[in-house]
């Protein structure tokens, strides 16, 4: 969501954002701090109509606006097994090199690794790296 959000920015710079999340999601500080801009809403799907409303009146304003539940929400804590998979992303090691190390199948480390993205709302390993270190779960 980072990337087409700031791809965005770059073609339409004046426009409005509105990002409607799974309700519960986790939003780890990092992500709200990169959109927190002016124009930009991130709503739970579950917002009432009258709410959804009012934030796209006040985000055509200029406000940002956030479901108060997704800004106190926790990244979803990981399994200890993909914590070890992480820690081995963290210290610069490949799916292969993991498999071979943890005695698992590549395939199972590529599930743990998807299951890990998600969780953390991140796109990529480097990401999830820095918002697992910073939301203290490494």
């Amino acid at each position: 969501m980072l990337s087409a959000t700031s791809q965005l920015r770059e073609v339409l710079p004046a426009s409005s954002l509105l990002a409607l999340v799974e309700p519960h999601s986790a939003l780890p500080s990092y992500f709200v701090s990169r959109v927190e801009r002016a124009g930009v809403a991130i709503l739970s799907k579950d917002t009432e109509p009258h709410e959804f409303c009012d934030a796209i009146r006040r985000v055509v304003d200029g406000a940002f606006v956030i479901d108060p539940a997704l800004r106190l929400a926790r990244p979803r804590i990981l399994t200890s097994r993909e914590q070890a998979i992480l820690l081995q992303v963290a210290e610069g090691r490949r799916n292969l090199e993991i498999a071979e190390r943890l005695f698992l199948s590549i395939r199972t480390v590529e599930h743990h690794m998807t299951s890990i993205l998600t969780k953390l709302g991140v796109e990529n390993r480097m990401q999830a790296v820095i918002t697992a270190q910073q939301a203290g779960l490494l």
